[in-house]
């Protein structure tokens, strides 16, 4: 079994490797579609700058339309220009309007949003300038340039300013300044640029990319971009850029999904850049994952199978160990069994004769004259002690012969417990043995043969009284008490000890560990006989400080008497 759980183990390993791999390859695929197709992509910023560009174009159309602007234009009021200035200025403030500037029809700025404290426009021409000339056209006209001193990007409107006949006689333009859209850029942690139709860099969340070039211009494009003045002296350096296929593409040596769409307002594009190692960062985590999850699954089911492995043998064990205390408890109660007819047959043999013999020893005694008495004594006390040793081995023998069938009724614990000390307390007292004595009150009756318990208390209250010979130290405590529904009997000693024996070793037939003569090893074998007959169980230990401490708990009668109904 634990082969077949290797090899499932290493094919499951295996096949997990294979599925994160795939997995692996599909995520990769799957995460570059995504982002050439995600409507959050190039889109998602291309409207952006469109809203950027469009939001104030309706402004220098209104302006044009307002009577102080055609006042001005028609009479240069130096006071009057005054108070257009500031009235711009105020405009300018609440349309978070860069700069407007009013202008004739040369190009020559007349007022303006900063003229009242900055009137270096009105020293500048701006007809060179295609929003200049479209509003002089009638129509709306749109222009961006970047400063050569700071790099700003600024976007012009321009809208005509038309008299009473409709005649352009003026044009109002607004400058909003986008630079603040690359620094937005910058937050979101993706690689976007803005390019116009020269391929150049407007605006970029990497400043490092900023009016960079796509491509080389050739002759044409790079006249274009001096008579636009857009980028004035400005440095244009070429990126290294190299398109790939319709959507990678390498910058600078590193390669990216590419994602582009165009802004709705202006012929300018935006460039959604994906760094290839996220993706694969990312389809490796995703593999990971699956891996560790799969290993997690293998683990939990090689530990689920160990597990069932363990309770397996487990249960295996304790059969195993059922089986060989029932086939020991089997052995035990045969060799009972043997023994019981081996008493029996002895008993049976033996008791008239001893009887006989106590009876000629009694006459013998009668019949002594009182000369030779004395020389007698002592012959006929030993004879009488014989005796007296017989009938206590066979007392212990007919226990066996005669196991069951007693009389069981209700009797008082407490009594018997009592009884069984007085059998005792001269000896102890002889002994100097400190003896007590502690039970609960009001505890239940036991149902059994009252007799045959003090046996076993007696056996108890002996063998403790054996082990305490030569000690130092004698002490003999009893204790009864409840035991849930039923009752508990404590012996404790501070004797020998149980010298590491088992109640199994103690309670086996014709074991005893006192010295030759002093007992046949039957005493704690009938008591776990009656003890068990009584429907309890008669436990044994060595104590913590020395001594032993045997344990009875038994059923009460009502108990029984239940139980039975």
């Amino acid at each position: 079994m634990p082969g077949k759980i290797r090899i499932t183990s290493i094919a499951a390993v295996i096949a997990t490797t294979a599925i994160c791999l795939a997995a692996y390859l599909l995520s990769f695929e799957y995460l570059v579609r995504a982002m050439r197709d995600s409507d959050r992509g190039a889109s998602h910023y291309a409207r952006g700058i469109d809203l950027a560009v469009t939001r104030f174009g309706h402004l220098p159309r209104l302006l044009a339309e307002d009577p102080r602007i055609l006042q001005a234009l028609a009479g240069e009021d130096e006071k009057q220009l005054e108070q257009l200035d500031r009235h711009l200025s105020w405009v300018a403030a609440v349309s978070n309007v860069q700069r407007i500037l009013l202008l004739d029809i040369n190009g020559r700025a007349i007022a303006g949003s900063e003229l009242w404290k900055d009137p270096a426009p009105k020293e500048e021409l701006y007809t060179f300038r295609p929003d200049f000339r479209a509003a002089l056209g009638g129509t709306v006209g749109t222009y961006f340039t970047v400063s050569p001193e700071t790099g700003a990007f600024s976007y012009h409107v321009s809208a005509p300013a038309l008299n009473r006949e409709g005649v352009v006689f003026g044009v109002v333009s607004a400058m909003v300044s986008l630079d603040d859209v690359g620094r937005a850029w910058e937050d979101t942690g993706e690689l976007v640029l803005l390019t116009n139709p020269q391929g150049v860099v407007l605006a970029a969340s990497d400043r490092e990319y900023l009016y960079g070039l796509l491509n080389p211009l050739n002759a044409y494009e790079r006249r274009q971009l001096e008579l636009g003045r857009q980028f004035g002296d400005l440095s244009l350096h070429v990126l290294g850029w190299k398109v790939n296929g319709p959507d990678r593409v390498d910058l600078e040596g590193e390669t990216y999904v590419w994602n582009k769409a165009m802004v709705r307002s202006e012929p300018w594009t935006i460039h959604l850049l994906t760094d290839l190692r996220g993706i694969r960062i990312t389809s490796l985590l995703v593999a990971a994952g699956l891996l560790v999850l799969a290993l997690l699954i293998g683990l939990i089911t090689v530990l689920f199978q160990s597990a069932q492995l363990r309770e397996a043998l487990h249960r295996s064990n304790e059969d195993r160990r059922r089986l060989r205390e029932a086939q020991d408890m089997l052995a035990r109660k045969n060799r009972l069994a043997a023994l019981g007819q081996f008493s029996a047959s002895i008993t049976h043999e033996l008791g008239q004769p001893i009887a006989a013999m106590r009876n000629y020893l009694v006459a013998s005694e009668m019949e002594q004259s009182g000369e030779n008495a004395g020389q007698n004594a002592d012959l006929h006390g030993e004879l009488t002690k014989l005796v007296e040793r017989m009938g206590n081995i066979m007392t212990q023998l007919k226990s066996f012969s005669q196991p069951g069938g007693r009389s069981s009724a209700p009797f008082d614990i407490l009594a018997a417990i009592e009884a069984s000390i007085a059998l005792v307390r001269f000896d102890a007292e002889r002994m100097g043995v400190d003896l007590a004595f502690e039970a609960e009150p009001d505890l239940p009756a036991c149902l059994g043969d009252q007799a045959r318990f003090e046996q076993v208390i007696i056996n108890l209250l002996t063998n403790a009284l054996d082990a305490m010979a030569e000690q130092p130290v004698k002490r003999l405590s009893i204790r009864c008490r409840r035991d849930g529904a039923g009752l508990y009997v404590r012996v404790e000693d501070t004797g020998t000890g149980l010298g590491g024996k088992t109640l199994s070793d103690l309670q086996e037939p014709f074991f005893t560990t006192k010295a030759s003569g002093k007992g046949m090893g039957l005493g704690l074998a009938i008591s776990s006989q009656i003890v068990g007959e009584m429907g309890g169980t008669l436990r044994a230990h060595d104590a913590a400080g020395g001594g032993a401490v045997f344990e009875i708990r038994l059923r009460a009668a009502v108990e029984q008497e239940e139980g039975a109904g």
